[in-house]
């Protein structure tokens, strides 16, 4: 027996492979989410979807689970202004790293 939440009338599950709570189907089963990288799709981007879905919810959530903790790691560029190493983000723009650095926001290749 599984009790009403904000995300689904059905209760809510936590997902192994995504490490997010979802909402779950009327069967037990977690909802369809996207998570993670996108595919190219004309001129749109459309999330892919997380292998979770559709898939029976763990039976433990592991709240102080150190791989639970919401991490991302970016590739590193070189900032075409100071030379320093910084994140560079999804859309290809340098990560903000120096305090006044007129490289951040830029695209680099």
């Amino acid at each position: 027996m599984t009790s009403h939440s904000i995300l689904s009338p059905h209760g809510e599950g936590y997902c192994r492979h995504c490490r997010f709570v979802v909402g779950l189907d009327a069967d037990g089963l977690m909802d369809y989410h996207t998570r993670g990288s996108v595919t190219e799709y004309g001129s749109r981007t459309i999330p892919e979807k997380c292998k979770g879905s559709g898939a029976k919810p763990a039976k433990v959530t592991p709240y102080a689970a150190s791989k639970n903790r919401f991490l991302m790691r970016l590739p590193m560029a070189v900032c075409p202004v100071c030379g320093g190493r910084a994140a560079k983000t999804r859309g290809g723009r340098l990560a903000s790293h120096g305090p006044y650095c007129a490289g951040s926001g830029r695209i680099v290749q």
